[in-house]
């Protein structure tokens, strides 16, 4: 068994409405059931889900288990992941349970509330051209033409932050495991991306063409 628990969800609700809270869930059900296309997936309740992984070794079990943490971060999805593993016969399902859901506590307990600039319920922290900390809630990932492009909404209100920004992933040289983000000068690329975006979420914003 895989338990996980969504973290931040209740923030994410609080700070931005339910409908960003959906699109959080939605998420982490797209990074499981990518992970796991065979297998069965729960959801416990609001913000927990029970993959169940039936005639696989301890070995692969384990392997499975970090190969879904590694997918939950950089798909920005924050899981805390507990898992058990038997043989079969050798536990009940309730005693698997119990060992499960105490592995994702004690993963949810080591886990930073912030990592590498990044709070758990989506909220990126960048720095504007005069060095100012400036907060973001990251919305979704867009590919275009063999790039990746984070959709970005400011935190915080005013008049002129109901505007999404568009960043370019960029893989940082000296370190495969960071990366950074660029300004996109392109206009007919940023149109794209942004169209792309509002394809996908066009029943959960209310886009204004101007």
């Amino acid at each position: 068994l895989i338990y996980c628990d969504l973290i931040g969800l209740k923030r994410v609700n609080d700070r931005f409405g339910h409908a960003s809270g959906d699109r959080t869930i939605i998420q982490a059900y797209q990074v499981l059931g990518g992970m796991f296309p065979e297998d069965q997936i729960f959801r416990m309740g609001g913000d927990e889900f029970l993959v169940v992984r039936e005639g696989v070794g301890r070995e692969k079990f384990q392997e499975s288990v970090e190969q879904l943490k590694a997918a939950a971060v950089s798909s920005r999805c924050w899981l805390s992941i507990g898992s058990a593993w038997c043989q079969a016969g050798g536990k009940s399902f309730n005693d698997l349970m119990n060992e499960a859901d105490e592995n994702m506590y004690e993963n949810k307990n080591n886990i930073p509330t912030e990592n590498e600039g990044e709070e758990l319920d989506n909220i990126l922290t960048l720095n504007d051209e005069d060095g100012n900390e400036v907060e973001f809630e990251f919305l979704d990932l867009i590919e275009y033409e063999g790039e990746e492009y984070i959709i970005l909404l400011p935190t915080e209100e005013s008049e002129d932050n109901d505007e999404v920004v568009i960043l370019k992933v960029e893989d940082v040289e000296d370190d495969p495991d960071m990366e950074t983000y660029v300004s996109v000068d392109d206009e007919d690329t940023l149109n794209a991306v942004f169209e792309m975006f509002k394809e996908k979420f066009k029943d959960e914003f209310n886009f204004i063409d101007e």
